[in-house]
């Protein structure tokens, strides 16, 4: 790509005008804002592992991610120089003989430029634990030393050992803390460690719950203090903890609210990696909580805000009627037909050799619809007593395959939730039953509905809620929802707060796709007076996860482990956004390979730097043009492409010079191909920071290979006709209106005509300027000796 600068005028800003514009200034001038952007995703990782649940910490323009992925969960990184806009793997973490690391993990970075990494190992022998490393940055290449271990060996036969992983490094640099979640078989105590020698040695684990606890989170106020947070499953709420001597003592528990959960697991999604307790509520990890502190130094400094996804209430509405099973029906075509509103019974009886009995049942649902759905079963396999039975719903289409949405478990005397779940479109639905292979059982369910209350913050089976305080956590305002859509799923909500004191919140998102609600993308919102209200969404993803796709191998394929949380960080004056984006399925074996994808959320100035950004397809190039309003403090420019179904944008040159000032420029891209289509991003290069405009998008003509007539229209005309003419080489042409006897009526052109398509107008008259009389013509073409000729009729 070649880049071409005049300059065609110069315009002069105020002091003041410009310090608005680039950012500079006293704190106490705040910018004139018209929005917040997001620039072009860029793909983190480069690897062939499958990555999930990022972690990201950063320094100045110095960050790094983790993530994990792959069947035995290795811990991965990748690092940034330049604060995200571009990253290098950093490969796989080892450790030493008979260790190995597992998956869950945790960064941060302090004020010395130190980064420090936690992650879940197992060892030979000795159980499971939490190792720490110390990373340090050497010109461009980052170095971990290992710590010490955080937490003593815990058993890997007495349950799951340490989950949600939290480390916070105090600006100060010390201490370190890392706060996690104990399980022992059914039980989950959170807990925390710190360490004050930058990892060398830490404390005693200290309890700061009770031991039917999940999903912790914790965050630094701008002061050093310390908030932990986390689900008390005995209660059905979220309780916090607040520290204000370093982690040394905890004040009395507080409650940050109550929850709706929803135990459904969203579509397409892995659900082993839900643990219940074994009493009631029941909590699968969707709920998972997000938490954030406004470090700013507006009047919101020090809030804390909370965020998670939960179901809408109500009350369920009781069922009007039933239905009986109607053999055969152990396929969706032979279903046995019933109504939402309406219970069902039946039985299933199977043999060995297999000789099994499946059940389905298929209903019509209306978009909107929430479901509750509750059910009974009970009977013997292999000569063992059933305590549950398992079923599942599936969205029907008669375009698409079937996709299935949900899952859960029939109890036989157990008393489980319901499965709740709002359907995503107008059509036909499934319940399928599975199949008894040796043995039998009896089943009955009731297809309900969930009468949503008008005071349910959310509206459907599961919405982003948020809430927060301005007292340390004593009190909360009340919930909030923070999506946009409704009727379709959302889950595992990140939130930060940036320089301004303004609340991001990110999510995975589904009503991308209506039908069935297969296609995830990741969304984020804003808010900018404390989470009272929240801008309209925008996608984040350029490209969605096509969870249809990825289920289509069916028993040859593997559901989507997305992980328990995305990334959302305020660095700076930018915000930081990672998620994890499979991409196609792969053998059982597998987990569907994928990437972690990121996007920086900036301010877009008022008074924009560029203005007339466009792109424009010449033969054999795409032409790009641009006006720059004001030049000072520009570095320089960099033109970023897209091409074809790709979503990811690349830079096409290195920053070019600015050696003119403002005024008009010009780019041209003349690496393109006939035929494709391209989008363009502009990145003009200031002292503080990227400015962006676009993307602009332009498709080139297919190439030419022969002469030919493309188009006329209208056809028969009555006044005029629109002919469109594509020539393939550059050459005089004669273009010529003749009579059906072959005289020649009118000349539209003559002369030279370079290749591409070419727009000809006849206004259906002679050469004399009469109308024609009514009837059929041809509108003949030659060049050198060749001649393509179209018939036309004029009509009365």
């Amino acid at each position: 790509m070649s880049l071409s600068l005049t300059r065609t005028r110069r315009r002069a800003l105020s002091t003041l005008a410009l310090l608005l514009i680039l950012g500079f200034g006293a704190a106490s001038i705040r910018p004139a804002l018209a929005q917040l952007v997001a620039d072009p995703p860029v793909r983190v990782t480069g690897t062939e592992a499958t990555e999930r649940q990022p972690s990201v910490a950063a320094h100045g323009d110095r960050m790094i991610a983790v993530w994990y992925g792959g069947p035995s969960y290795p811990v991965w990184w990748a690092f940034s120089l330049d604060r995200g806009r571009s990253w290098s793997d950093g490969g796989e973490l080892f450790v030493g003989p008979q260790e190995q690391l597992r998956g869950l993990h945790a960064v941060c970075a302090d004020s010395a430029d130190n980064f420090y990494l936690a992650a879940r190992m197992t060892k030979a022998g000795a159980g499971v634990t939490v190792a720490t490393f110390r990373g340090s940055f050497t010109g461009s290449s980052l170095t971990w030393q290992r710590g010490a271990d955080a937490i003593p060996f815990l058993s890997t036969a007495a349950g799951y050992g340490p989950d949600h992983l939290q480390l916070q490094c105090d600006p100060s640099g010390s201490p370190l803390y890392l706060t996690y979640l104990e399980t022992v078989g059914d039980e989950g105590t959170v807990k925390v460690v710190r360490s004050q020698d930058g990892a060398l040695t830490w404390t005693a684990p200290v309890a700061l719950s009770g031991n039917r606890c999940d999903h912790s989170r914790a965050a630094l106020g701008p002061e050093g203090e310390l908030y932990v947070m986390w689900l008390d499953s005995a209660l059905g709420e979220i309780l916090g903890r607040k520290s204000t001597d370093q982690g040394a003592s905890f004040g009395e528990p507080f409650v940050v609210g109550a929850i709706e959960n929803n135990l459904l697991f969203p579509p397409g999604w892995e659900a082993s990696t839900s643990r219940y307790f074994s009493t009631f509520p029941y909590v699968g990890r969707p709920l998972v909580l997000a938490l954030a502190v406004d470090g700013s130094d507006t009047a919101t400094r020090g809030r804390l805000y909370a965020a998670w996804s939960e179901r809408a209430s109500g009350v369920p509405a009781p069922p009007t009627g039933g239905v009986q099973e109607v053999e055969p029906n152990d396929t969706p075509g032979t279903a046995t037909p019933m109504a939402i509103g309406q219970s069902a019974s039946g039985s299933m009886v199977g043999h060995e050799p297999y000789t099994g009995d499946c059940d389905w049942f298929q209903f019509e649902g209306q978009a909107g619809t929430t479901l509750w759905m509750t059910g009974h079963a009970c009977g013997s396999s292999l000569g063992n007593p059933l305590t549950e039975w398992g079923w599942v719903l599936w969205c029907g289409t008669d375009t698409l395959p079937r996709f299935p949405l949900a899952g859960t478990r029939i109890p036989c005397s157990q008393n489980r939730p319901a499965l709740v779940y709002t359907l995503p479109a107008s059509g036909r639905y499934y319940v399928d039953l599975a199949c008894m292979v040796e043995g039998s059982i009896s089943y009955s369910f009731s297809l309900g509905t969930l009468e949503i209350s008008p005071s349910s913050v959310a509206r459907d089976h599961r919405d982003i809620v948020l809430t927060a305080s301005g007292d340390g956590g004593a009190s909360w305002s009340p919930k909030v929802r923070v999506n946009d859509d409704t009727g379709y799923d959302n889950a595992l909500p990140a939130v930060a707060v940036d320089y301004l004191g303004r609340v991001h919140v990110a999510w995975y998102d589904r009503r991308e796709e209506p039908e069935c609600s297969a296609m995830v993308h990741t969304r984020w919102t804003y808010s900018e007076d404390g989470g009272l209200s929240f801008a309209p969404s925008a996608r984040l993803s350029a490209e969605g996860v096509n969870l249809r796709a990825i289920n289509q191998g069916g028993s040859n394929s593997q559901p989507w482990v997305v992980g328990d949380y995305m990334a959302l960080e305020a660095i700076g004056r930018e915000v930081h956004a990672f998620w994890a984006q499979p991409a196609a399925p792969l053998p059982k074996r597998f987990y569907p390979s994928g990437d972690l994808w990121s996007a920086v959320i900036h301010d877009l100035p008022t008074a924009t730097l560029v203005r007339g950004f466009h792109a424009e397809a010449q033969e054999a190039l795409v032409r790009l043009s641009w006006e720059l309003r004001e030049a000072t403090g520009v570095r320089g420019f960099r033109v970023h492409r897209a091409s074809g179904a790709s979503a990811e944008y690349l830079p096409l040159s290195a920053a070019a010079p600015l050696p003119h000032g403002d005024g008009e420029y010009q780019a041209e891209d003349r690496d393109v191909q006939p035929g494709r289509r391209y989008r363009y991003r502009l990145e003009v290069m200031t002292e503080a920071g990227s400015v962006w405009a676009g993307p602009v998008e332009v498709e080139l003509p297919p190439a030419v290979t022969s002469l030919r007539w493309q188009g006329a229209a209208p056809n028969p005309f009555t006044d005029s006709i629109e002919l469109e003419l594509v020539v393939p080489v550059a050459a005089r042409a004669l273009v010529s209106v003749y009579d059906i006897a072959g005289h020649e009526i009118k000349r539209l052109h003559m002369g030279p005509l370079p290749p591409g398509l070419h727009a000809l107008r006849w206004d259906g008259r002679d050469r004399r300027g009469r109308m024609v009389p009514a009837g059929a013509y041809l509108v003949r073409a030659a060049i050198a000796e060749v001649t393509v000729s179209r018939r036309v009729v004029r009509i009365e």
